[in-house]
């Protein structure tokens, strides 16, 4: 084997390594403003339902903390079982919470001023 195929594999497990990292960090994001949004509002404006459960079950602060968890594990699941879907899967996942956390933390006040229409639910 060539030195540089070495090189090159250890770059890519590096990468790899701060996606997930990235991933995790997203996760935990979304989790502590889902928390700060349940210890406001309570968790039955909650949309995931296993969040919701999970939270009602354990708390504002626990079951989002476990939703971020079981998240992290389906993560860890899906590179063990397919690293190539993993790519693909794992930044949208990143993105998805990011703008989860931010919806919490800056749009559910506009809707509890009445600026936004109010939600369906």
């Amino acid at each position: 084997m060539n030195p540089q195929d070495n090189q090159i594999g250890e770059v890519r497990a590096g990468s790899g390594f701060v996606l997930f990292f990235i991933f995790i960090l997203a996760l935990f994001f979304d989790a502590a403003a889902t928390s700060v949004f349940m210890i406001q509002n309570g968790p039955v404006y909650e949309v995931h339902p296993l969040v919701r459960v999970a939270s009602i079950a354990l708390g504002p602060v626990y079951g989002p903390i476990l939703g971020a968890v079981c998240k992290i594990l389906a993560g860890l699941g899906l590179i063990y079982f397919h690293r190539t879907l993993a790519r693909l899967i794992l930044p949208a996942v990143t993105i998805l919470s990011l703008c989860a956390g931010a919806y919490n933390l800056l749009a559910w006040p506009l809707y509890q001023i009445g600026f936004l229409r109010s939600l369906p639910f």
